[in-house]
């Protein structure tokens, strides 16, 4: 869960995934008008905002009540609710996406099964439109992710270090923003599950979707060991 500090350096300098998701949708439907996009795990509605122009509507959902807080400043003729990606009844809509490891995120609970998984893709497909597209990435389980990751800059820094045991991922992030010329801490620890490539692409066939191994979304590379899928009703 995002703290008010972690959402809003997120927010700002977090966003390479998002908008480069919003350019691969913008590149998929060629300038034609889309129903709905939704978007589990919208964070601060950075896609959204980006894609706001090619749907009659847009739907942000997110679990940390800071970043729906926060989509709800940058795009108010929005739909915003806070639930759980994994539970979440998902509205018909011709683009559905969960980028940037929501679905690792969403995982990594002490009660997930793999059924939970299984049921968010059924959920999916039943909402999609005859034409709709699917995209989400999560941690591939073929790395280790374990190491210190540290940024600064004038206005925060992030360090990260990262924890790995089978295929549970431990982030313990410490960050500190420059606000009104002072710096305001966060601790925050977030926790991920990986999965391998052949168990999720057996679970979108027998859910119904078919799907595309992607790199990246437009010209924007996925972070090393991430797997991302552009999935279609079949």
């Amino acid at each position: 869960m995002y703290d008010q500090i972690l959402a809003s350096i997120h927010d700002r300098w977090f966003d390479s995934i998002p908008r480069g998701a919003a350019a691969h949708i913008r590149n998929l439907w060629h300038g034609r008008k889309a129903g709905r996009i939704v978007d589990i795990g919208c964070g601060s509605g950075v896609l959204l905002e980006a894609v706001a122009q090619l749907a009659s509507q847009v739907v942000g959902i997110d679990l940390s009540p800071e970043m729906v807080s926060l989509g709800r400043t940058r795009l108010p003729g929005a739909q915003w609710r806070v639930g759980h990606a994994l539970q979440v009844d998902v509205p018909a809509a011709d683009v559905v996406v969960a980028v940037g490891e929501i679905l690792s995120y969403a995982a990594a609970d002490a009660g997930f099964r793999i059924s939970d998984l299984a049921n968010c893709f059924a959920r999916i497909k039943s909402a999609l439109t005859a034409e709709g597209v699917w995209l989400f990435d999560v941690l591939g389980a073929e790395r280790d992710y374990s190491g210190t990751f540290f940024r600064d800059e004038p206005e925060f820094t992030v360090t990260s270090v990262v924890k790995q045991q089978g295929d549970i991922v431990e982030r313990h992030i410490v960050s500190f923003l420059k606000v009104a010329g002072e710096y305001r801490k966060s601790v925050e620890t977030h926790r991920l599950r990986t999965f391998s490539a052949p168990t999720l692409e057996t679970m979108l066939t027998q859910a119904g979707l078919s799907w595309k191994r992607l790199t990246g979304y437009a010209d924007v590379m996925l972070f090393p060991g991430r797997i991302g899928y552009e999935c279609r009703p079949f």
